[in-house]
């Protein structure tokens, strides 16, 4: 029994000393969090500074999206500059700002209107496609029914818009937005048609989002 237990003993005492390395490796990728954490334990002012630090920096974030969404156009003058501004990333940044803290119901409407005719382009987009998401999200699904059509008549299906990079995260967006919507729901569904390819976006690395 004793000589069992000791070559337990040996193997654990073996194997702690084989994790050993890589739990130091992973102490020292936290050794500034550490110092912080005990700095801010000895220190009250301390930790009320870097708190303080960190919210002026989220202030001062937001201050700016506001201050870039305020300089949009009014829903009047959207049409001429809504590719300029969807097609970049500040600009696009600042456009889904103003959907959800700025622009009213009639102004974000506006925004969908100007969106006609480009759906399939701004899906291409690394910047564009990004308005899309905040569309919707943030408006009814009914405002959107032209999505799909648009989407279909540039050649796209649900299976290579769920492998598209980009195409998935819109996908992602309907399924989630568009089930409240019967009219868009039924619409979503006929466009999909993924039943026989389940197995092959399981494994994809983008389609497995879907």
């Amino acid at each position: 029994g004793r000589c069992v237990h000791g070559i337990v003993c040996c193997e654990r005492r073996s194997a702690a000393a084989h994790r050993a390395p890589r739990r130091h490796a992973r102490h020292r990728g936290k050794v500034g969090a550490s110092d912080a954490e005990e700095e801010d334990a000895r220190s009250p002012a301390a930790a009320h500074a870097r708190a303080a630090a960190h919210a002026r920096a989220q202030e001062a974030k937001r201050s700016a999206a506001a201050a870039a969404a305020s300089a949009l156009p009014s829903s009047n003058d959207f049409d001429a500059d809504a590719r300029r501004l969807w097609s970049t990333g500040v600009g696009s940044r600042a456009l889904q700002h103003a959907l959800w803290h700025v622009y009213r119901a009639e102004d974000a409407r506006a925004v969908v209107t100007a969106t006609r005719g480009h759906v399939a382009a701004m899906l291409l987009c690394p910047h564009a496609h990004h308005t899309l998401q905040s569309l919707i999200e943030r408006l009814p699904p009914a405002t959107l029914h032209f999505f799909l059509p648009e989407l279909q008549d540039a050649g796209w299906t649900g299976l290579s818009m769920a492998k598209h990079r980009f195409g998935c995260r819109v996908l992602e967006r309907m399924l989630e937005h568009f089930a409240c919507c019967p009219r868009a729901y039924h619409a979503l569904v006929a466009f999909l048609q993924l039943e026989a390819s389940v197995g092959e976006l399981c494994r994809h690395s983008y389609g497995n989002f879907v």
